[in-house]
Order: structure tokens, then sequence, then C-alpha cells
């Protein structure tokens, strides 16, 4: 590969898987690793206008998140009063196709933090021959094919189910996508055209004019097959990625005007999620180029109004020998393991991965006397009393039978309402368990934290427990005389991991870490759902602590402290045993060597234990 030659950027791969989906709606779920949320929407008006320019008509654009749930996705309640009239009717969701044929676009602009409802609907229906929804006493079938787009965040992928990664096949790492600085003119322009906010961020081309739309779809070879088992066979679980590349390489072939799917489309498909990063490699730079080169390809790049693809070639022996090496290569960078041992663009398949815990499932409430009013809302039930109340629910079940309770009280209300129809607002459960967890990197030397910490993570993964870590003592802290605090979305979210191996620094406050800790087991337990006697506090230190609680507070030493730090800290540790319902466990190092008595008084003052570490060393 020479300097000259051109390059495929972050966003002309956009903009060519954007082209294949529009051209085959079975491609699946499409997935950009990194994008900014405001930029799906523009993604989707852009795809939407290559739909359009086919004769399809201009597509649907449905946004979904964490507001949404089952009572709204599949039928809407709407009331048409145009005449005065009172009358409920349901409507189509907007994961449902309306009439056959129906185009519309579906967009997730986060996907880890997307409704349970949400990430069901899109295992439900992304790959799916048929689908049906009964609800409300009515039945629906039809046949799905709805384009879904979604983003998320790299370090979000691993704690997602497999379920629902595996219908988001086609992956885009957007790392170093550049956005566009708006221009004068888009400015006026975006004053006066109301909705335009998102088009002057993403560097997309024009709307490509894509030849051969009529055509039939290219057939295959079997080479190109050979080559698609090849490239995922290895370490693919299902077959969903190997379809979803050979039907991104078969409509690379059909946008360039070609008849029989090569081994060279399937290399240009397989190129389109390589990330910036692994495309610096020598290998990736070559098989990157190589593959859209052999191909025929002209990259889509901003300057172009067209996307033009050179007809099918037959291949000779030179370009036959450079297939084989760009695949041997593309082969070696998708199988690919970096340090932390997560698979590239699939960090699912790493034996390191952790998705939480029933992720597709309502968590199980072991507390009869769950507190109403709290946690999002995934449906309505059935109530007596009049607290959450579901306005809408109540109000649809109530217009089933207006025409017969009119028969009995005609000159009643404009709406009868009993006290059957009365709905309110199931919730999504919330943790009734609570974790928290306080590090203490001042006293690591050779300790395994990690696996001292293993069983209690544990615990915490199956009960989905909210967990809340105090760390402090290491060499990154900004300030070493006070902890650091943050709440973990479950054990599989934040890093977790690069937490319990951070350097250790010089001073140890932990009469301020365990202040933090109280504080947190105060909100768990008084404003939180967590029941009395399932909140724990897993104390990873040796009970050193050289910092008062004052100078911590004031954030500034000023006089040599004795065993003030330390006295600070079991005096909050006895504040924390007062506590009702906590747990309260120390973890000493199992070398410790001096003031050995320090971890034990601190678990007498909690009225906790000292667990023994050293036999899970």
């Amino acid at each position: 590969m020479t300097g000259s030659e051109p390059r495929v950027d972050v966003a002309d791969r956009i903009a060519t898987v954007l082209a294949c989906l529009a051209i085959d709606p079975r491609l699946g779920g499409v997935l950009f690793i990194d994008l900014p949320p405001a930029m799906l929407e523009q993604c989707a008006r852009w795809m939407g206008s290559v739909i359009a320019e086919s004769g399809a008509g201009t597509p649907r654009i449905e946004a979904l998140g964490s507001h949404d749930w089952d009572e709204t996705l599949w039928w809407r309640p709407a009331m048409p009063t145009a005449d005065g009239s009172f009358v409920v009717e349901h409507r189509h969701g907007p994961v449902v196709d309306a009439r056959l044929g129906e185009n519309h676009i579906v967009i997730i602009p986060d996907l880890a933090t997307a409704s349970l409802a949400v990430k069901r609907a899109a295992v439900t229906l992304i790959g799916t021959d048929e689908a049906a929804a009964e609800r409300h006493g009515r039945q629906y079938i039809w046949r799905p094919a709805s384009r879904w787009l979604a983003a998320c965040r790299h370090d979000d992928l691993p704690r997602l189910s497999a379920h629902l990664l595996d219908r988001f096949a086609v992956r885009v790492d957007t790392t170093g996508l550049v956005p566009l600085r708006p221009q004068a003119w888009q400015v006026r322009a975006a004053l006066d055209s109301p909705g335009t906010e998102g088009e002057i961020y993403l560097p997309l081309p024009p709307s490509p004019v894509i030849a051969g739309r009529d055509r039939a779809m290219p057939t295959f070879t079997a080479k190109a097959a050979d080559l698609v088992v090849r490239l995922l066979g290895a370490k693919s679980a299902g077959i969903r990625r190997e379809l979803a590349l050979a039907r991104t390489g078969r409509a690379l072939a059909m946008i360039g005007g070609a008849d029989e799917v090569t081994q060279a489309h399937i290399l240009a498909a397989a190129t389109i999620g390589v990330s910036p990063s692994e495309a610096e490699s020598p290998a990736a730079l070559s098989t990157s180029d190589d593959a859209v080169q052999t191909a025929g390809q002209q990259p889509i790049s901003v300057s172009q109004g067209d996307v033009e693809l050179g007809p099918s070639f037959e291949a000779g022996t030179d370009e036959a020998h450079r297939i084989e090496q760009s695949a041997a290569e593309l082969e070696t960078v998708l199988v690919h393991q970096d340090t932390a041992g997560q698979m590239w663009l699939y960090p699912e398949d790493s034996p390191s991965a952790l998705p939480e815990h029933a992720s597709l499932r309502v968590p199980w409430q072991r507390s009869a006397s769950i507190r109403r009013g709290r946690g999002v809302v995934i449906g309505s039930e059935s109530t007596a009393a009049m607290e959450d109340l579901a306005v809408v629910a109540t109000v649809t079940q109530a217009a089933k039978f207006q025409p017969l309770r009119r028969r009995a009280l005609p000159s009643g209300p404009s709406l009868l309402i009993g006290q059957s129809d009365l709905r309110r607002f199931r919730r999504q459960g919330q943790p009734d368990t609570a974790v928290v967890l306080v590090l203490d990197h001042s006293c690591r030397g050779t300790w395994n934290l990690g696996k001292a910490l293993q069983p209690y993570l544990h615990w915490a993964y199956v009960q989905r427990a909210a967990i809340s870590i105090v760390e402090f003592g290491h060499a990154t802290n900004p300030n070493q005389l006070r902890a650091e605090r943050y709440r973990a979305v479950g054990v599989s979210g934040g890093p977790l991991a690069e937490r319990l191996h951070r350097s250790p620094g010089h001073a140890s406050p932990l009469a301020y870490a365990l202040d933090m800790a109280m504080q947190e087991l105060r909100r768990q337990t008084r404003q939180g759902q967590v029941r009395a006697g399932n909140c724990w506090l897993v104390v990873a230190s040796d009970a050193r602590g050289n910092v008062p609680l004052e100078t911590s507070l004031r954030g500034k030493a000023t006089q040599p402290t004795g065993r003030e730090g330390i006295d600070d800290a079991l005096e909050v540790a006895r504040k924390i045993g007062s506590l009702a319902g906590v747990h309260a466990v120390v973890l000493a190092p199992p070398d410790i060597a001096y003031y050995a008595r320090l971890p034990f008084d601190l678990a007498d003052a909690m009225g906790g234990i000292v667990a023994d570490t050293e036999a899970r060393q």
C-alpha cells in the first residue's frame, strides 16, 4: 500500500452500511459503537432518503428508549374526538408494521439504557419471518420489515445480553469520527427549518444513487460462501453473523452492478467494521485497502454525490493470491484478542465478559411490600386503590363497557368508570439488595484483592444488587486526603476490574471513607427499596488509617496525627454498627505484620466479622 491510496474513513463506513441496510432490510440490526446518540437520528434520515429514492416511500422513524414499555410498543391508545363523541381505539405501535410492505426505521439511541420492553421487542422482531401481537383483545400478524439502528458505548457491550447483541450482528466502530463544525449558512438555515439541528454535525455524504435497484439480487458463488464461514465460523455461536456478512456483501455487489457475489465483496463487507484503532496495524491497513480496491469500490466520500462500484471481474492468479492473502490477514484481525481479553467488536465472546444477570427478565422481588410510585413503568395492572393510578389504561378499560353501561344509566356522566376498571402502573423492580465496598489500596502489596472479593461480588451479581464503591489510598487519587465514591450499574457496570488493580498511594483516609460508606448505607436503607437485613458493607483494609476525619474534611494536613486517624475510623465504625440491618465484613491482607489487631477492632466496632482471605489466595 502506498501513501497516496485512499482510505475509507468512519463516515464512509457508516454511509456504506446504511446503504446496504436500505437495500436489504433482512440484514438485521446495525450497532454503531461509541456513536453520540444525537447523531443516530441523522443516520436514520439519511437512510430514509435512500429508501425514498428507490420508490418505496419515505419511511417513518421511531425512536425508542428507557421511557417505552409494553403498553405503548405494540398498541397505542388514541382518542379521536372530532365529532365531539368519546371514542377510544387502539392503533399500531412503533414496532408494528401497520400494513404489508411498510417501511419504517426504529432507532435506539442508547442500547444499554433502553427499557426491558424495548430490548425484548428487538430480540423478538429482528431477523424473524413472522410476528404476532395480541393485546387488549386484538390480534395482528405481520412480516417484520423494519430496519433497526442502535448506538452503544463500547464499555457497555460486555454487560448486555448475548441474545440482544446477537440481533445486532453488523457493527461499526465510530471511534475517530470527527463532527463537522457548523457553517454560518447552516446556522441560518437551521433557524428557519426546525428539526435540522443534527444535520450539521455528522459528515455523511448526500444520498447515493445506487445502480441496479430494479434488478434481482446477485447470486452467491461457492468461494464467497466458503469465505464467510472461514472468517466468522470459528468464533460465531450461531448463524446470524454469517448471514449478516453475506447479505452485506450481496448488497455491495448489487450496488456495484455485479451479477455474482465474489470473495472480494465479502472482504469489502468485512472491512467495514474494522475500527480505526485496529486499522493502524499493517495487516488491517493492507486488508482494508486491498479488499475495497479488489472489489472495484470507490469509497463513499463527502465530496461525491453518487455511490458507484465497478462491475465484477474474473480473478486471475495475482488477484486470487491477493484475495487469499487479504482474507488470511483479515481473519487474524477478526480473532485478535487484546490484553484485556475482549474480542474486537464482539466483546460478548470474551470469557471475561460479564453480562447482567437475567437482563431480559423482570428482577425478582423478595419483599412482600414493594413501595409504589418508584421504578420504570413497564405496564399496568388491576388495582382496587387510587394510588399510582394509570389514567390512560383505566380509561381504555372503561371504554370497552360504555355501550352496556349506557343502557343501565343513560343520563350519567360522559364516561362511566367502575372499580373493576381501575389500573395502576406496573413498575420494573428495583434492587432490594445493596453492597457497599470500601477499598483501601494503600495496603495492597501483593494481595490479590479481586480474588478476596470474588465470593461477595458473585453473590451481588446473582442478587442483582446495587453496588456502591468507596476507594482511597491509590496513587492516582487527585486528593490523597479524601476518598472517592461512585455507584456501579451492577457488578458488570463500570470499570470495576480496573479499580481492583490500582497502584498503592501513601495516605489512608479510612475514617472519611467509612463516613461516606455510612451515608451510602443510610441512603440505600431509607430512600431505596433495600430490605432490612439485605445490606452488606465489605471493608478491604488493614485498618491503619493515618488521616483524621477533620483533615479529610478540610482537605489539608496541618500537624502530625498519631493515632487520631485510627480513633476516628473506630468512632465512625461504631455509628455504622448502630444501623439496623447492615452486615459488616472486614477483609484484611493475609500477610499483615504490624498492628494485626486493628482489623478485629474495626470489625467489633461495626458489629461484624473478619473474613479469612488467606485460604482464597
